[in-house]
């Protein structure tokens, strides 16, 4: 069975200085499109200028990590995990990091960021106010009534880093119930358990040699198996990789 084993949700927040964040999010900056990168907000935004990031080690192979970002909106779609739905939750996690509250004149807190806190309720679905108010106050329940109160500038804060880490974990945690579910109906079908992994492999490999050693036909034959052997490789390991992406 799949877990979210040991997720360290203060990286997503406060990575230490010479470690980086979780690596999707590099990766998701260096492989989104010019066009991708307006629809989520983030155009002119970079490791260097993102606060969650910036706070940590922000070496990049750009290349590399733009390679294995298409690598992971493949596997996604193996899922059937809508690409944007994902990225959207994490682009909004980023801005999240930029939003920064300090105590204003009355009662109630100032933002600093208000740009990106705009762009953070779009991409949540939710309006600019109900973010603002939401991140800026509290309701307690005093003996069976609601008391509201207004949060100073540090518990905004505090708010604001306890959405970005919950965002993050419930997407991981939808992605790996995803991975699950699927994995259990392939166990189910034969396809998919370790055991039944390993049967498949060795009945296409024996196939393959044996198709192998008769004539033309044969080995167009051998061809067949040989992509139908690897397809059935891809599709039967390729959720780690989905996973994988999430952590160092």
């Amino acid at each position: 069975k799949m877990h979210c084993y040991f997720l360290e949700q203060w990286r997503v927040t406060r990575p230490l200085h010479n470690e980086k964040n979780y690596h999707i999010f590099y990766q998701m900056l260096a492989g989104l499109t010019p066009e991708e990168r307006v629809k989520l907000s983030l155009e002119g935004y970079s490791p260097h200028n993102l606060h969650y990031l910036m706070c940590g080690d922000t070496r990049q192979d750009e290349a590399e990590d733009a390679a294995r970002f298409q690598a992971w909106k493949a596997c996604l779609g193996v899922l059937g995990i809508p690409f944007l739905d994902v990225v959207r939750v994490l682009a909004a996690v980023l801005l999240l990091g930029n939003v920064h509250f300090v105590d204003g004149q009355g009662l109630e807190v100032d933002v600093k960021g208000e740009t990106e806190l705009k762009a953070v309720a779009s991409l949540l679905g939710v309006s600019g106010v109900a973010l603002f108010r939401g991140l800026t106050s509290r309701t307690h329940n005093a003996r069976g009534q609601l008391i509201k109160s207004v949060c100073d500038a540090n518990m905004s804060n505090m708010t604001r880093d306890s959405l970005a880490k919950a965002l993050y974990c419930r997407t991981v945690a939808t992605i790996v119930r995803r991975a699950y579910s699927l994995k259990r109906l392939g166990s189910t079908l034969g396809t998919l358990s370790s055991d039944s992994n390993e049967s498949v492999h060795n009945q296409a490999e024996l196939a393959s040699q044996h198709a192998s050693t008769i004539g033309t036909a044969g080995s167009k034959s051998s061809k067949s198996m040989a992509a139908l052997n690897n397809a059935v490789r891809h599709a039967t390991d390729g959720f780690i990789g989905v996973l994988d992406m999430f952590g160092f």
